[in-house]
């Protein structure tokens, strides 16, 4: 997929005419780091033995069941086209801490796709999505712009933790740029405030939110997204849980090989009365002080 020309690049840099040194050279370094990413970006495919991976994946996160069968459609469904993944919004509400973002994560690392993690509820406008205006001194192009232009893919994760919680003046809403961006049409014409001359299609990108009341998100935010309501795991579901998360854990990590490969029965046990994002941190610490 091309998400971005080298006309516009060449537009960006005849914008830095006549503007004054500061603007002149942002741009100018902006352009050489832009000239050096790939215009042109792969689109994650459908992985290999997929069947075999989604039954895993349901495995390590049982209260995310109804989620998974929507998974095994949407696969089935790329693997009768050209096998490029192509999900559209989907929004987990449910309590804390009950596993949204490690599903939302997981699976950006089961489709080897790249991912960007954005927390809503402390963004004060939609700089940090979609970058700040360009007659600002400091402007910055935003978490956006960054992972469609120096990303992997073309369709990478993008997950939008305590969208429930936006806030600030209705004027700059951090979930502004969404009407736009999660609409496929409107995507293909994203435009960074800070770097308006590049157009990006963000049309492919995969959107998942999170919330604990979904009735705080504005209804025309809400109907862009599938909206799964994902139940608190129980007892039963937490020692599973609690196992995934330990595996998890060592895969991800460079010490994995030191450690013991599983945890015991007692211990997912005693972890199962935690919620799963306390149980990684609890890992985590006792994978320390075991080393």
């Amino acid at each position: 997929l091309v998400i971005f020309s080298g006309e516009d690049v060449i537009q960006l840099e005849k914008s830095a005419e006549g503007k004054d040194s500061d603007t002149h050279e942002r741009i100018r370094k902006k352009k050489k780091k832009i000239r050096e990413a790939e215009g042109s970006k792969p689109l994650a495919l459908v992985p290999d033995g997929w069947q075999d991976k989604l039954k895993q994946f349901e495995a390590d996160f049982p209260n995310f069941a109804e989620f998974v069968e929507f998974l095994r459609d949407r696969f089935a469904l790329a693997e009768l086209g050209d096998r490029s993944i192509d999900i559209p919004p989907v929004l987990f509400d449910g309590p804390p801490g009950i596993g949204k973002t490690e599903v939302a994560l997981s699976l950006a690392a089961l489709i080897d796709t790249g991912s960007m993690e954005l927390d809503m509820a402390v963004a004060q406008s939609s700089s940090a999505l979609a970058g700040s205006e360009a007659f600002w001194t400091n402007t910055r192009e935003g978490r956006l712009f960054e992972t469609l232009v120096f990303g992997r893919t073309a369709n990478p994760l993008v997950f939008l933790d305590e969208l429930d919680k936006v806030s600030g003046d209705e004027r700059y809403r951090p979930d502004a740029a969404l009407y736009q961006l999660l609409e496929p049409r409107t995507a293909t014409a994203f435009r960074d405030l800070s770097l308006r001359e590049i157009k990006l299609d963000a049309s492919r990108v995969l959107w998942f939110a999170a919330t604990n009341d979904l009735e705080r998100v504005t209804l025309p935010i809400r109907s862009r997204f599938v909206v799964f309501n994902i139940p608190a795991p129980s007892s039963a579901q937490c020692r599973v849980i609690a196992h995934s998360i330990y595996r998890r854990l060592l895969a991800r990590s460079t010490w994995g090989a030191a450690m013991a490969p599983e945890i015991s029965d007692a211990v997912a046990s005693r972890l199962a009365e935690l919620p799963p994002r306390e149980m990684r941190i609890k890992l985590s610490q006792a994978c320390g002080r075991a080393a």
